[in-house]
């Protein structure tokens, strides 16, 4: 059996199992079945384990999540979201933390909208969304794992046969405290991006990715945050998003370029006193108004990256830190970036933000016997 997941094909391995199990397998992953294609791309197969039938299809699920995610990873941006299709094929992707409500919602709005998925939304370089039709977990007992139920059997609609284009992408913020009526706000694209670093898989395998990021986010006018006390109140956002006309833009930016930082300045230091200079990051974003750098930095496992948001005087520094550096040189290069401090506190105040920033990882210093510097 064939399972559609973000543009690949999945195998489930049903051979060896009973027929009770085949079936329910068959039912719950129905409206996710492929046929077989020739020339079509494939993961390995997954041989479904375990006694107990609830367990076997939620480690099911799992366990196709991961084959597609890992086959996709450094090609789309896949979002920890659940989306919804217009009848236009426009999408809205509504993004928030495991286990705080993209499946209830889903299951909600699904019944007026097309069902993209309630997990994973994957988009492409050029805005397109890929389809991952899986079955809805459902929390039916508190400590037991979560039963899965096919789209189609929760009344749950088919998408719209036109291609899918993400046209929008919400924060979700469910509140039990939340008024009636959803509090919506737009979100600075900085400010988003900062938050959907974390619920974005593989991004440190992506080319660019913090400004494939930001230009989807302005191509589909810009991010939204939804705090909200049920899902059945998110209804009327839809139906206003549904009947907005503003168009759609193809995203533009450097696809399949890494940032390529200027080359620093690498004279001599062995007779200075301590200096910094940056640590390259995978990608960078400059915002304006306020003046803030938006930065992604590898992290410890593999595939995985960090967001740091500079602000205040971080990014007259960061900027000034393209070479060796001493702290007089960066007050220097911060005064003439955004003006005199304190009298007398200048030197406290970027020293102190330097330190702040070593201990980030965002810059590296030098000491005085350091002569060979890591690119």
């Amino acid at each position: 059996m064939l399972i559609d997941a973000l543009g690949v094909r999945v195998p489930i391995d049903l051979g060896g199992l009973d027929e009770e199990t085949r079936q329910a397998i068959r039912d719950v992953w129905r409206d996710a079945i492929a046929p077989p294609q020739a020339g079509s791309r494939e993961t390995g197969a997954i041989v479904p384990r375990g006694s107990e039938l609830s367990g076997v299809l939620a480690r099911l699920s799992a366990e196709v999540t991961l084959a597609a995610i890992e086959a996709r990873q450094g090609e789309l941006w896949m979002l920890h979201a659940s989306a919804l299709a217009l009848r236009d094929g426009r999408v809205i992707a509504l993004v928030a933390p495991s286990g705080t409500g993209k499946t209830t919602a889903a299951s909600v709005l699904g019944r007026r909208f097309g069902y993209v998925s309630d997990e994973t939304t994957a988009v492409t370089p050029e805005g397109g969304v890929l389809p991952y039709r899986k079955p809805l977990s459902i929390i039916t007992t508190p400590l037991g794992p979560k039963a899965q139920r096919a789209p189609s059997v929760l009344g749950l609609r088919d998408l719209p046969d036109v291609p899918l284009r993400l046209a929008r992408v919400v924060l979700l913020d469910r509140d039990d405290h939340a008024p009636a009526v959803p509090l919506i706000e737009e979100v600075e694209v900085g400010d988003a991006i900062v938050d959907l670093v974390p619920q974005s898989s593989y991004l440190a395998r992506m080319p660019a990715p913090l400004r494939l990021m930001a230009a989807h986010l302005e191509a589909t006018g810009g991010p939204l945050r939804v705090r909200y006390r049920d899902a059945a109140s998110l209804l009327p956002l839809f139906d206003s998003l549904a009947t907005d006309a503003e168009t759609i833009m193809t995203p533009t930016f450097p696809v399949g370029k890494r940032w390529d930082p200027p080359l620093p300045n690498r004279e001599e230091h062995a007779a200075r006193e301590t200096s910094y200079s940056r640590i390259d990051p995978l990608d960078v974003v400059e915002i304006d108004s306020p003046d803030r750098v938006v930065l992604l930095h590898r992290s410890g496992a593999i595939g995985e990256a960090t967001v740091r948001m500079l602000s205040g005087i971080g990014p007259a520094i960061w900027h000034a830190a393209l070479g060796e550096s001493t702290v007089p040189e960066l007050l220097a290069a911060t005064i003439a970036r955004v003006g005199e401090p304190p009298t007398g506190q200048g030197e406290r105040l970027v020293r102190d933000a330097v330190e702040e920033l070593v201990a980030q990882g965002v810059l590296r210093q030098h000491g005085e016997d350091v002569t060979d510097y890591p690119g």
